[in-house]
């Protein structure tokens, strides 16, 4: 049951939304023109052409993608205001938070799990619209008032475990990711598995060994660069999860399967709800082993 000091801050958060959306949208827009410039340079360098699935009608799919990443890039930026790093640092953590967390770790899957998606071409479209999103998340939400060095907040955040407890909670965080995944993963698999049996809208299933191993990948990079949210969070640890679940469930849920407008409305809503509860026990872990007492 949420207390009403937690249905105050999801009615701030909605507010918030509301009000710095048009901040979003254009983060949104230029993170389209990154990817077309990205897109370009692949394709020069022979990395192939990003392509959308046979009969997806590009306008709509563009449309999509801008209104879905402008709910994502304006709830990012409040995210970013509330660790109230400095500019150049909010520049250089937003770079890796959307080339990583939001680029990287969906082009890992696609490349895995379905035919449509080439690694190495999506790792160079993606790098110039990370760059473009980390300009304009540190022009546009800017920390009024205080705010903290990235090496500081780091430090003594590390200071307040020992070196043996750190590693083994660390571990433990590590090893949540495929473990959830795969558990929950497991529980919708009879509701989709004759969709990747059928190579139905281009979706693929590899061998488990393949899973595991990448997803035990998958969990150490989300982990790695989600670590500067984690040392630099300076509220209560339940306000963590709230915050940390709802950037997982927007980079995931909102954007990634919100604008595959080529999957069929029942897929999304499977999926989407797997994610949903994959990223708040996520972020529930986070916050019980590397967040709860430490602020």
């Amino acid at each position: 049951m949420p207390s009403i000091d937690d249905l105050i801050v999801k009615r701030n958060i909605v507010t918030d939304i509301i009000r710095s959306w048009p901040k979003g949208l254009l983060i949104a827009l230029a993170a389209l023109i990154g990817q077309g410039i990205g897109g370009a340079v692949a394709l020069l360098g022979g990395l192939g052409d990003p392509a959308l699935p046979e009969g997806v009608d590009i306008i709509s799919f563009l449309f999509v993608r801008v209104i879905t990443g402008s709910v994502l890039y304006t709830f990012s930026g409040l995210f970013f205001m509330r660790i109230r790093l400095c500019r150049n640092e909010t520049l250089l953590l937003g770079l890796a938070f959307n080339y990583v967390l939001i680029d990287m770790m969906n082009a890992l899957e696609g490349a895995f799990f379905t035919d449509m998606v080439s690694l190495p071409q999506s790792m160079v479209t993606a790098l110039f619209e990370s760059m473009l999103v980390g300009f304009l998340l540190s022009l546009l939400f800017r920390t009024h008032g205080e705010t903290v060095r990235f090496k500081n907040r780091v430090s003594n955040w590390k200071s307040t475990f020992s070196t043996p407890e750190l590693v083994l909670r660390l571990t433990g965080a590590w090893l949540a990711f495929p473990v959830i995944y795969l558990t929950f993963g497991a529980l919708i698999a009879p509701l989709v598995m004759p969709y990747y049996q059928n190579h139905t809208f281009g979706l693929q299933l590899p061998d488990m060994s393949v899973i595991i191993s990448l997803q035990i990948f998958r969990g150490g990079l989300i982990l790695l660069f989600s670590l500067p949210f984690i040392a630099l969070w300076r509220e209560d640890w339940k306000r963590f999860i709230l915050w940390f679940g709802l950037l997982l469930f927007f980079k995931d849920v909102v954007l990634a399967l919100g604008s595959a407008i080529w999957y069929s409305p029942y897929i999304r809503i499977v999926h989407g709800t797997e994610l949903i509860v994959d990223g708040f026990v996520l972020a529930l872990v986070y916050a019980f082993l590397l967040v709860k007492g430490r602020v």
